[in-house]
């Protein structure tokens, strides 16, 4: 029964505790978001200063790619191009949530009022998180490079689908083929690979090989940063996606309207700010009401006072850029089942 009305005394029924409730309101994995958000202070450095209002375009600028002819002789006249530089704009998306307590319903419930509002609250950003680790997911998919230079023993690059292709039979060699192939597309050092959840049960099985083992495959591991995801699905023929990048090729943007930062507010209205409750380092606006309404068929009164809350913030997500055409920073690969 939804608004609260099964916790309402005169229903007299049975409350679960704390341990039971979480694993109802136990969240998903989001390692894209964490991997976009990783190296975000770096990556792009004048993070605060980037957005000044909604209706103006947001720029990154970068240094371009550009190529000089080989000198095969020298000569008293030289010549050589300049370099460029490129802008890129942001897109920003607005996630977020609505939430409201009821002062008269917790009359006359089990819970205090506080106590649902942390709940809703709870669950509003646990769906705002959803939500962003989806959006953030889906950018990964459809900014992924049609462009790898890997060699064709360790697999299969299918252009129509952008993706590096390992047999099953190579399942042992998977995330050693990866640094390789990253190397000859000229990527050396750490890398960062988001992953569907399920590849957990190959690296662990692999990592458990030791010196006393017949095979030892923990070589292979200890260069790559692993984060899972809910939100990345395989396709059926496929056991392991890895969306592959070095560090500080992608971030994740987020801007909240500078009326919030303030902290302004008149008669029953209010523009706040608050931290975020899974620990990412994300700033939410929160706008606040108070009215009154009837709130009877939850269970309050016809005179209630109600408390609304909308909790929203501005997410763009960059990634690095490149500028030959169809090559990204951002490689998949995926194990096959056959």
């Amino acid at each position: 029964m939804a608004n609260y009305q099964s916790s309402i005394l005169t229903d007299a029924i049975g409350i679960l505790t704390d341990r039971f409730n979480k694993h109802e309101l136990r969240p998903g994995f989001f390692g894209a978001t964490q991997a976009f958000l990783k190296y975000r202070d770096y990556t792009v450095p004048n993070l605060s200063d980037i957005r000044k209002s909604p209706q103006r375009t947001t720029t990154v600028k970068y240094l371009a790619r550009t190529t000089q002819d080989p000198v095969t002789a020298r000569g008293c006249t030289i010549t050589a191009a300049l370099g460029d530089s490129g802008t890129s704009n942001v897109t920003w998306a607005t996630k977020g949530f609505t939430v409201y307590t009821s002062a008269k319903l917790f009359d006359n419930n089990y819970y205090a009022q506080s106590q649902a509002f942390a709940n809703d609250l709870y669950n509003g950003m646990l769906d705002a998180h959803e939500d962003i680790e989806s959006a953030v997911a889906t950018y990964l998919e459809a900014n992924k490079t049609g462009v790898n230079n890997g060699s064709s023993w360790m697999g299969t690059f299918d252009t129509d689908n952008d993706i590096f292709n390992v047999a099953v039979a190579d399942k042992t060699r998977y995330y050693n083929y990866i640094q390789a192939v990253m190397k000859e597309n000229k990527y050396r050092g750490e890398l960062d690979a988001v992953q569907n959840v399920a590849a957990s049960a190959i690296i662990m099985e692999q990592t458990a090989q030791g010196a006393g083992n017949s095979a030892n495959l923990t070589y292979q591991y200890g260069n790559i940063n692993f984060m899972e995801s809910t939100n990345i699905t395989t396709a059926s023929d496929y056991m392991i996606y890895s969306y592959v990048f070095s560090p500080y090729s992608v971030a994740m943007l987020d801007w909240i309207p500078p009326l919030n930062t303030r902290g302004d507010g008149f008669g029953t209205t209010e523009w706040t700010t608050m931290g975020d409750l899974f620990g990412m380092p994300i700033t939410w606006a929160v706008y606040k009401t108070h009215e009154c309404a009837d709130t009877t068929s939850i269970g309050g009164d016809t005179q209630d006072h109600v408390t609304k809350y909308q909790v929203t913030c501005d997410i763009g997500l960059v990634k690095a850029p490149i500028t030959t055409s169809n090559e990204t920073v951002i490689y998949k690969f995926g194990l096959k089942t056959t």
